[in-house]
């Protein structure tokens, strides 16, 4: 008999660890579920470690190739953004109940799951931040295998689209840029400030990223001097203090390379929603870019008639920082 070449055989096995080892050591490919972790960071809870997503690289289990598909979501676990919903954690007016919250809260995890060195499977709809529960509809587990009601409306929902751009962005950095296939990288993912860093002969990456319901500052680790590029910010740091500390506010992440890359779409990380629900129907708000800024902002709209504007800025926090 013959053998297709290109063959992939994945296990849906969750056996003993040097089981699993040998296994994929032998060429083969394993599911690896990492619900649990990511749901306990996008809700924002982190004692005893429990968001800790470090199993979801190969290295950790001592596994030669990168043989572990990884997930955060699949047909058995719940869903990510239901719990967000349901179970998140608040500070303050910032609460992860909140469904804009939520949907941000999903950027900031796929940042790190998809860019970690790896296959990773995306679950049917995560990519929207599809919430309905697992149970549904009759709310006990016998009901995991029923199908879930589709949600095409989603792809009208300004906010949700947002975090599929988001999505489609990464994947494609992970797929054409080299550096994310890395065998040489390193993951700090055991608190609520966690951090990647990747090492490649192409170019260098570091992925920071608060997962707390306050402000946080994270040393970044650069591994050299010079300039880095923030990639969703659209903008430079020159680094001096390659262990200076970043201070995130919740729910906010950066890419940094040390090669500029071409820039995404401007405003994918920005929560234009909230702003719009705040101004009144003579103003239509367009875009606000780029997010977070450093040391400017643009903000862009439509006004109907001429006019005087007063606009005030306040941080995620809720306090007014300028008019």
């Amino acid at each position: 008999f013959e053998i297709d070449p290109s063959i992939y055989v994945i296990l849906e096995h969750f056996g003993a660890s040097n089981e699993e080892t040998v296994l994929a050591n032998s060429g083969m490919m394993l599911w690896g579920n990492h619900n649990y972790n990511f749901n306990e960071a996008t809700m924002g809870y982190h004692s005893g470690s429990n968001s800790d997503f470090s199993g979801l690289s190969y290295k950790v289990r001592g596994w030669n190739n990168p043989h572990l598909v990884g997930y955060m979501e699949s047909h058995d676990e719940e869903r990510l953004m239901y719990k967000n919903i349901t179970f998140g954690n608040s500070n303050g007016s910032y609460n992860i109940r909140n469904i804009a919250v939520a949907l941000n809260r999903m950027k900031l995890a796929n940042a790190f799951f998809l860019l970690v060195p790896g296959p990773k499977m995306i679950w049917q709809w995560g990519e929207l931040g599809y919430e309905f529960s697992k149970m549904w509809p009759c709310g006990t587990d016998a009901c995991i295998l029923d199908p879930k009601p589709p949600r095409w409306e989603f792809l009208g929902d300004a906010a949700r689209v947002k975090l599929k751009k988001v999505v489609s962005t990464l994947s494609a950095l992970k797929r054409n840029y080299p550096a994310f296939k890395s065998t040489d990288f390193t993951m700090s993912v055991s608190g609520a400030m966690k951090r990647v860093n990747i090492y490649h002969a192409s170019m260098n990456v570091v992925i920071i990223g608060n997962f707390d319901v306050v402000t946080q500052s994270i040393n970044p680790l650069f591994p050299a001097v010079g300039t880095w590029y923030d990639y969703f910010g659209a903008s430079s740091i020159s680094v001096t203090d390659p262990n200076a500390m970043i201070s995130l506010a919740p729910g906010e992440f950066r890419i940094y390379t040390n090669v500029q890359l071409p820039a995404p779409e401007p405003g994918l990380l920005t929560d234009i929603e909230t702003f719009s629900s705040q101004i009144p129907a003579e103003y239509s708000l367009m875009q606000n870019y780029p997010n977070p800024f450093n040391p400017a902002t643009t903000i862009s709209f439509a006004l109907k008639d001429a006019g005087d504007v007063l606009l005030k800025v306040y941080d995620v926090m809720g306090n007014e920082i300028q008019t």
